[in-house]
């Protein structure tokens, strides 16, 4: 006689795959450095199973699959994935704009995305500070 005691009593519905990220994941993916992979799946892609998250991350990732570069304008793109970012790692908007400019933690976590998405070793502090400082005046 076979015991069932590895299988589940019912089926487990599995999570709908949502395509709209899968779409923009694609699209990242196909010019990202593939060295930081893992790292984008861990510290991104993986909250698309969190219902919180969901809006944030896409909005984020559709910002990310649109700026392919840095070269072109760097201050514009710079402030529209930072408040891509800020909405993504505060989505209560817990924290005002000044304070997530002068968060250093959401500051590292911007870093790390021009790291990962870009392959962009960190820009220099007066670089990226004169951008989000402009942020504050322009919102």
């Amino acid at each position: 006689m076979k015991w069932p005691i590895f299988t589940p009593a019912h089926k487990v519905p599995r999570e709908p795959v949502d395509e709209e990220v899968e779409h923009f994941v694609r699209l990242i993916e196909s010019r990202s450095p593939r060295e930081y992979n893992t790292e984008r799946l861990t510290h991104y892609y993986n909250y698309r199973t969190i219902s919180v998250y969901r809006k944030p991350l896409l909005s984020l990732l559709e910002t990310i699959s649109r700026s392919p570069s840095f070269r072109d304008d760097l201050g514009i793109t710079t402030r529209e994935i930072f408040l891509r970012l800020k909405h993504f790692y505060d989505p209560k908007s817990r924290l005002t704009l000044a304070e997530a400019v002068a968060d250093t933690q959401l500051r590292r976590k911007f870093d790390n995305l021009l790291l990962y998405f870009y392959g962009r070793n960190r820009p220099s502090a007066d670089e990226i500070g004169a951008s989000l400082n402009e942020l504050i005046f322009h919102v």
